[in-house]
């Protein structure tokens, strides 16, 4: 039985690079928490952003991890981001599961960057409330932007879900793959 070495098993990795790209084609106006849709299991898998929720789907394929960026239109804003994984179980549904759900407030300084024609501030802060998510706060000081990674392995469709608690925000969210 042979033992595999060091440099054997860091040149098996994958070390595929994948840019962030948006979630949403169009920018979405986020539902207020109250009135946001319920999740259920489904007949059909999910394809489409389901743009009425604040939702993006992510197809994970056979990536391990999302890094995800929220955006928002309104510095300063608070608001919340779920990420939901869906696995299909042996009668061919599609079942979600709540991967984390994270309080995001958006950067107060900054240009923010332009965005399907309008300007988003990133996630500054994050605090996660449930779940499993690894966070990177941003500092106002050295870099607007934070963000968190999740594990999304086993999952066929992930949903990056964001809600506000009033007013009228617009969002998108960046995502990348690895």
């Amino acid at each position: 039985m042979s033992v595999i070495g060091h440099l054997q098993t860091i040149s098996a990795l994958d070390s595929v690079f994948d840019r962030f790209r948006v979630a949403h084609g169009t920018n979405v106006t986020l539902p207020a928490t109250a009135s946001a849709t319920v999740l259920n299991a489904t007949d059909t898998m999910p394809e489409t952003s389901t743009s009425g929720n604040g939702a993006g789907i992510v197809f994970s394929g056979r990536f391990n991890y999302a890094k995800i960026q929220p955006l928002v239109s309104v510095a300063s804003q608070a608001f919340v981001m779920h990420v939901v994984g869906f696995s299909r179980s042996e009668s061919g549904r599609y079942h979600p599961m709540l991967l984390c759900t994270v309080n995001v407030t958006a950067s107060a300084s900054g240009t923010g960057q332009s965005i399907n024609g309008t300007t988003l501030f990133p996630g500054l802060t994050y605090s996660k409330v449930n779940g499993d998510c690894k966070i990177f706060n941003g500092n106002a000081a050295i870099c607007n932007g934070g963000g968190v990674l999740v594990d999304i392995l086993g999952y066929e469709r992930v949903e990056v879900v964001m809600t506000v608690a009033s007013g009228t925000v617009t969002a998108n969210a960046l995502i990348s793959l690895i």
